[in-house]
């Protein structure tokens, strides 16, 4: 098709170039990765702005930032064998269905590596730079959070919780490398209860 921005192509892998316009030809109205996409690479360009989650839901993904920016667009990754890299987050919303994460990671052998957040939480409201997770039945397993930034801010003097990084039911993750930088205020907190995981992990 003459709008399919299809660039390069090998023996398994294909690369498409992905902007505020054509965003809609490979994601639904969901904000879902169309079927068809495993095994390849998705290079955003320019700025996505206000547009929800981004969900990678076909294994074998590379998500590409190339002199972008996701200004209130965050992303769930439900795949497996996934690589988020180069990103730049922008985020001053609440973002409930995402588990409140900028980045959210529900499933096996994904990467995230150098990547930025900069996260002004909402006042009183819950907020995380990235966030892997999983249910007590199964644990994540295969988990690289590498060289990334995060900038948070919590502005929550009375309510919610806020975290650079949230790791929870995670096997031998691999964390190195990060920044995160932290503006939290003072407040006696209770760790009487376990955080709820949110999502529903997925096998």
């Amino acid at each position: 098709k003459d709008d399919d921005p299809q660039v390069t192509e090998d023996d398994t892998n294909y690369a498409y170039y992905i902007n505020s316009t054509n965003l809609d030809y490979y994601f639904d109205h969901r904000g879902i990765l169309n079927k068809g996409y495993e095994n390849s690479t998705l290079i955003f360009d320019g700025e996505f702005v206000d547009k929800g989650i981004l969900t990678i839901s076909s294994p074998n993904i590379k998500v590409i930032g190339n002199n972008s920016l996701f200004n209130n667009t965050v992303f769930c990754v439900e795949s497996t064998n996934t690589i988020l890299s180069n990103l730049n987050l922008v985020l001053d919303q609440i973002f409930q269905d995402n588990d409140y994460a900028g980045i959210l990671i529900l499933n096996d052998n994904n990467t995230v590596y150098n990547c930025t957040i900069n996260y002004n939480v909402p006042s009183e409201c819950d907020g995380i730079g990235i966030l892997a997770e999983c249910g007590s039945y199964r644990k994540v397993n295969g988990l690289n959070l590498i060289n990334n930034t995060i900038n948070i801010v919590g502005n929550n003097t009375e309510d919610g919780s806020v975290y650079g990084v949230f790791v929870d039911w995670v096997d031998n993750p691999v964390i190195y490398g990060n920044t995160i930088h932290a503006d939290l205020p003072l407040r006696a907190i209770s760790r009487s209860e376990e955080r709820r995981v949110g999502k529903e992990c997925r096998s």
